[in-house]
C-alpha cells in the first residue's frame, strides 16, 4: 500500500520549514533544501510508526493545491518548493518514506 501526500517547503533567509497539510504535526526545518526533505521524510515516517503501533489507520492524502501568498504580503518567503512525499506500507506494518 502507499500514500502520496504532498510536501511544502519554504525558504527563508535564514533556512527553509516545510509540512505536510494532510499529516497534522508534520512540520521540520533545515539549513538546505536537501536537509528539510531528510528531516521531512524521517518526520513522516516517525508519524507513520506512530500510528502503526497504535494501529490507527493512516489519514487519506487529499490535498492536490497548494495557495501561495502574493510577495506583498510582507511573509519573507522567497521561494517555495512542492513534491509529493510516498510512504510504503509493506503487509508486515515495515514503514518507509520516499520523496517523489
Amino acid at each position: 500500500m502507499k500514500h502520496r501526500y504532498l510536501a511544502v517547503y519554504e525558504h527563508r533567509a535564514d533556512g527553509y520549514s516545510g509540512y505536510v497539510p494532510d499529516l497534522p504535526g508534520c512540520i521540520s526545518t533545515g539549513a538546505t533544501l536537501d536537509e528539510m526533505k531528510q528531516r521531512m521524510r524521517e518526520t513522516v515516517d516517525a508519524l507513520f510508526v506512530a500510528l502503526a503501533e497504535r494501529d490507527e489507520e493512516a489519514p487519506q492524502p487529499t490535498t492536490t493545491t497548494v495557495h501561495f501568498p502574493h510577495p506583498s504580503e510582507g511573509h519573507g518567503i522567497d521561494h517555495w518548493v512542492v513534491e509529493r512525499v510516498e510512504v510504503k506500507v509493506s503487509e508486515f506494518g515495515d514503514l518507509r518514506c520516499e520523496s517523489r
